[in-house]
């Protein structure tokens, strides 16, 4: 051991004892870009604090010091998770803040004792799956802050011992009504993301929460108004249950047991069938002079609908489909539709398949409606008998092939900013309710991109006849949007095939699709 002390010496590390006379070693701000291999003698070690240096990945022997329960990795340069680090099965703390990590491997769920888990400050698009597996229940303290999370599993609830949760400064649309489950969390962090709804009983159902950010979200008026008193979370509570008890007598909420035997609430699907469903594509924009290619056309987009209208039907929907509607046949249609006697129905399904960009979609008669006209057609005011009811958008569009007439911006390049104009506006109407997704697919030359022509509407429909009883609505829309991201490869794009899915939701309870039974 000496000679050892005299190479760390030598070094300048010096390894000192905590108050619980615990080894401890701080190597921070030393511009490493590796751990010296002296390090791995320590077998003792209990702390090991790495911040700020240069690391890019771990030495396999750190797999030797067996006794480590604290390590620190913060501003490093790590591009992957160390997956070694699974192997350090006493750690109770790892913080991993500040690199360039993308996706957590699944050799994190082996660190079951671990409490405290920091992974903010990163590049990861997606809520680390093994967190929800059921080996780190022991999770307390939950840092997933400035990241590119779009949503969160439903199997959060699985972490029974957590007390504090930040989610901030992420690209979160919405939260799984099964978050209330989690009856410890004392703190919540949802700052800075796109929220618009809060879940139905966050505050009624988590009885230990003390604080709940949520400024920088587009919220909707009843939770802007919450939130502006000093008893914000005691307001929401009294809200939350004039809101649920007034749904529930009007017959559109109730509870449903999970696969994990937790009671969350749902809107109600009794009916057969459970909604109207309109499906509008225009195709016909005389892009190609050739009947042939008209010919062909309307033969793939023809059969293709047909394919899903009748997976929309299985899954309880009355299909109706209207195709090449000029702007004002468009809005005349869903007008019509919004008139309609919706009382023996539990939902709206609109779906629209048209050349556009911008938040708009086009006519073919080169004229633009924007997404907010469309949705606003079925407000509460405008549409009574659908007041409670979950109305869901569905928006697939090409980029404009012609200069556009009235009402319609300059065509954009391959490099779309759908994603940005869909984050920075709202284009679903201010109310509960609403669910709009949207992508943007850009054919740059139709005649030859057939394949992806309606990508987006086929596998929505594909993975909701597949999983409309087990998941809600919004995660079945999420996996949609993971595939149809995947469509264009990277040829593609450098050719001008873009796919940016984005999506906008009021909706307040969790959605499923029965089997004709309803949901229990």
């Amino acid at each position: 051991m000496s000679n050892l002390a005299d190479q760390l010496k030598s070094l300048n590390i010096e390894p000192y004892r905590g108050n619980s006379y615990d080894l401890r070693l701080d190597l921070n701000y030393r511009n490493l870009a590796s751990i010296p291999d002296q390090v791995f003698g320590l077998s003792e070690l209990q702390w090991l604090n790495l911040n700020v240096n240069r690391l890019k990945t771990l030495q396999d022997n750190i797999n030797k010091l067996k006794r480590l329960k604290w390590l620190f990795l913060e501003n490093n340069r790590f591009e992957e998770f160390p997956s070694i680090i699974g192997e350090l099965e006493e750690l109770v703390k790892l913080s991993l803040s500040g690199n360039v990590i993308t996706k957590i491997p699944s050799v994190v769920g082996q660190l079951r004792k671990l409490t405290f888990l920091d992974l903010s400050d990163n590049k990861l698009t997606e809520f680390p799956p093994s967190l929800c597996m059921g080996e780190m229940r022991g999770i307390e303290k939950l840092f997933l802050g400035n990241n590119m999370i779009k949503n969160i599993p439903e199997g959060i609830e699985i972490l029974h011992n957590l007390k504090v949760l930040w989610l901030n400064g992420n690209k979160l649309e919405w939260l799984p009504n099964s978050i209330s489950n989690i009856g410890t969390l004392e703190e919540l962090r949802l700052d800075d993301n796109s929220i618009r709804v809060l879940p139905a009983c966050l505050a009624n159902s988590l009885s230990n929460l003390k604080k709940c950010r949520v400024e920088g979200n587009p919220l909707i008026k009843p939770y802007k108004q919450v939130f502006s008193s000093k008893k914000a979370l005691k307001e929401l509570a009294a809200f939350e249950k004039t809101m649920n008890s007034e749904q529930t007598k009007r017959g559109r909420m109730r509870l449903r047991r999970n696969t994990s035997g937790n009671d969350i609430p749902c809107y109600v699907v009794d009916n057969r069938p459970c909604g109207a469903a309109l499906v509008i594509y225009n195709y016909n924009y005389n892009i190609d002079s050739e009947e042939e290619q008209t010919r062909h056309s309307r033969s793939v987009f023809r059969a293709e609908i047909r394919n899903i209208r009748d997976k929309l039907t299985s899954c309880g929907f009355s299909v109706r489909l209207m195709e090449n509607l000029t702007s004002l046949d468009l809005i005349g249609a869903l007008r019509y539709l919004s008139l309609e006697d919706h009382s023996f129905h539990d939902c709206l399904l609109v779906c629209v398949l048209s050349q556009g960009t911008y938040g708009r979609v086009m006519g073919v008669d080169h004229v633009g409606v924007s997404f907010r006209t469309l949705t606003e057609i079925f407000t509460e005011e405008n549409s009574p008998s659908l007041a409670g009811k979950p109305k869901i958008f569905l928006v697939q569009t090409h980029p404009v092939h012609r200069p556009p007439a009235r009402n319609m911006l300059k065509s954009p390049s391959i490099e779309d900013d759908l994603m940005a104009v869909m984050s920075t506006s709202d284009v679903i109407p201010d109310e509960a309710d609403f669910l709009l997704g949207c992508t943007n697919l850009g054919l740059r030359e139709m005649k030859t991109k057939r394949r992806h022509s309606i990508s987006y509407f086929k596998s929505f429909a594909e993975t909701l006849e597949e999983l409309n009883t087990k998941f809600h609505i919004l995660d079945v829309l999420s996996a949609a949007h993971r595939t149809v991201e995947h469509v264009a490869s990277d040829g593609d794009r450098a050719r001008g095939l873009a796919v940016t899915p984005v999506l906008q939701s009021t909706l307040r309870y969790s959605l499923y699709f029965g089997d004709g039974h309803g949901i229990y």
